[in-house]
């Protein structure tokens, strides 16, 4: 696939996330979103800038970035749908006013992250 179009099925993808989740979480304007590219992989990185109920969000938390299995995910048919249906969430206690430190967080498995999968 040419470089120009996998971009373009990436982005598409991410935004569909993003609608499914400022729909479910009540489109607040406390969630901010941002692109997150990780060892050639893109995930659309969730802050939820306010305390949010956890009954709220158990239908869809899903093992924490730590227990992620990258391995499992490269033995999937097509990597990168798997991962593109997979969005990394971090749910915050206070806000977040540097979006870079909180990628950083996500990335390095901060206990507050949370792999969302949104519906196929």
């Amino acid at each position: 696939m040419p470089k120009l179009v996998a971009s373009a099925k990436i982005s598409e993808s991410l935004a569909v996330s993003q609608s499914w989740i400022s729909e479910k979480l009540g489109n607040s304007s406390d969630l901010k979103f941002k692109k997150v590219e990780n060892n050639g992989y893109s995930f659309l990185a969730v802050y939820i800038t306010t305390i949010v109920e956890s009954n709220q969000l158990e239908d869809f938390i899903l093992p924490s970035l730590a227990s992620f299995d990258p391995e499992k995910a490269k033995a999937a048919d097509d990597t990168s749908d798997f991962l593109l249906n997979h969005v990394i969430a971090l749910k915050a206690t206070r806000r977040i006013t540097d979006m870079n430190l909180a990628v950083n967080e996500l990335l390095m498995g901060n206990k507050y992250c949370y792999l969302y999968r949104r519906p196929n």
